[in-house]
């Protein structure tokens, strides 16, 4: 509440990925560590998987009901992905907001770009995997969809990729796609590391940094900044300038490319 006696806005927090990128397994994880933070619960008109509930999973509709409902406006957004319809409740968010509730929706690319027109001053993050060959291992092993839907959603990341820079952060999950990071951290221009000024963690950097330097990846070590995220006013007006005009869409397609 401002001194006006307004109640604050909340945020829009808006997480989009490819299918198998992992962005339920890190919005779960957000949840649990923001557990006053709404999850907006989305409409669809697919089949429900094993071990989903209905109000918690997700909103599941006939199709006849879905397209009523879009006659009635009743949708922050919807899009239909691969035959199916999926939305999300607009009065339900947009209350919650007005409330001074921050709301995360997990939602497809169509839908987040519909949602930015209409809600411009959301957060909005793309999730993608280190490569086509571990979205495809992880498709496959969650064993829920058959070859031909995991074929439509690797074909359909190219087209989705095209718009990823319209997100405001990219975020690469790496998770178990690969046995080490740093073959994508050689890849970059420059790796930025939190600074907190906290003795535990200076002294991990300085471990991190002989540990390159000792198995000859002295490149990274030379591209190693640290980043007082809490002092951002303090941060060169050079250095934000970089970061604000990274080229985040090719880095992304060329860690993609990565077999």
């Amino acid at each position: 509440m401002d001194m006006s006696g307004k109640t604050d806005k909340g945020i829009l927090l808006v997480v989009s990925g490819p299918s198998g990128a992992g962005k339920g397994t890190i919005c779960s994880a957000i949840r649990e560590l923001y557990p006053d933070l709404h999850y907006s619960v989305s409409m669809t008109t697919r089949e429900p998987r094993k071990c989903e509930v209905e109000g918690e999973s997700y909103f599941f509709r006939t199709k006849e009901q879905f397209e009523q409902l879009i006659k009635e406006d009743a949708f922050l957004e919807y899009a239909k992905v691969y035959d199916n319809y999926y939305g999300t409740p607009k009065k339900y968010v947009l209350d919650l907001i007005d409330k001074g509730q921050s709301v995360l929706l997990e939602i497809d690319i169509q839908g987040a770009m519909q949602v930015k027109k209409r809600y411009p001053t959301g957060v909005f993050i793309y999730i993608v995997p280190p490569s086509l060959n571990v979205l495809s291992g992880r498709l496959h092993n969650r064993g829920t969809d058959s070859e031909e839907v995991i074929q439509k959603r690797l074909a359909q990341i190219t087209s989705e990729l095209a718009m990823a820079h319209q997100y405001d952060y990219i975020v690469v999950n790496i998770s178990e796609g690969i046995n080490k990071p740093w073959s994508i951290m050689g890849r970059c221009s420059n790796v930025y590391i939190s600074d907190s000024g906290d003795y535990i963690e200076n002294c991990r950097f300085n471990n991190l940094k002989r540990y390159f330097i000792e198995s000859g990846k002295e490149a990274i070590v030379d591209r190693m900044m640290r980043i007082n995220l809490k002092m951002k006013d303090t941060m060169d007006e050079g250095f934000l300038k970089r970061i604000m005009y990274t080229d985040a869409y090719g880095y992304v397609s060329s860690l993609l490319d990565m077999v």
